[in-house]
C-alpha cells in the first residue's frame, strides 16, 4: 500500500467515525430541543449530558481528525494550529465561519473539562445553537475525498 492509499484509508475511517458521531448527536439534539431547560427532570439532565458529550466528541472528530487529515496533504501541514485549520476550512466552504467554530471549540473545552462559568441553561442553549452548524460541517467533511 502506498503512502497516499494509506492516508486515504485513514481519512475514510475518520469520516465514518465522524458520521456515526454526527448521527448520535443529531438524535440527542432532537431530544434535547424538546426539553424545558427551566424545569429539568433527572431524566432530562441525563439526556442533556449525553447531548453535550456527543457535541464535544463530534467537534473533536471533525476538527482534530478529519480536518487535519483532509488538509495534511493540501496547503496545511500536520502541525498546524486549530485556528489555521478552521481558517482553511472556511476558505474551502466546509464551515461558514472560522470565528464561530473557534467559539464552538471554546464551548467544547468548557464541556470536556467541566470548567464552564456559564449557567447551565446558557451552556445548553449555546450547544443547541451551534449543533446545526456542526452537523452541516460534518456532512460536508464526510464526503470529501483525497
Amino acid at each position: 500500500m502506498t503512502k497516499g492509499e494509506a492516508s486515504h484509508l485513514i481519512l475514510l475511517r475518520a469520516q465514518e467515525q465522524l458520521m456515526r458521531s454526527a448521527v448520535q448527536l443529531e438524535k440527542s439534539f432532537k431530544k434535547s430541543n424538546k426539553i424545558s431547560l427551566s424545569n429539568c427532570s433527572e431524566g432530562d439532565l441525563e439526556v442533556l449530558d449525553a447531548f453535550t458529550s456527543r457535541f464535544a466528541r463530534t467537534s473533536d472528530i471533525l476538527v482534530r481528525k478529519v480536518l487535519r487529515l483532509l488538509f495534511a496533504t493540501q496547503e496545511v501541514e500536520a502541525g498546524t494550529t486549530i485556528v489555521d485549520l478552521l481558517n482553511f476550512a472556511e476558505k474551502h466552504s466546509l464551515i461558514e465561519s472560522a470565528k464561530a467554530f473557534l467559539d464552538m471549540r471554546e464551548l467544547r473545552n468548557e464541556i470536556a473539562h467541566e470548567y464552564s462559568n456559564r449557567d447551565f441553561e446558557k451552556l445548553i442553549r449555546d450547544v443547541l445553537e451551534f449543533t446545526p452548524k456542526l452537523l452541516d460541517a460534518a456532512k460536508k467533511a464526510s464526503v470529501i475525498v483525497l
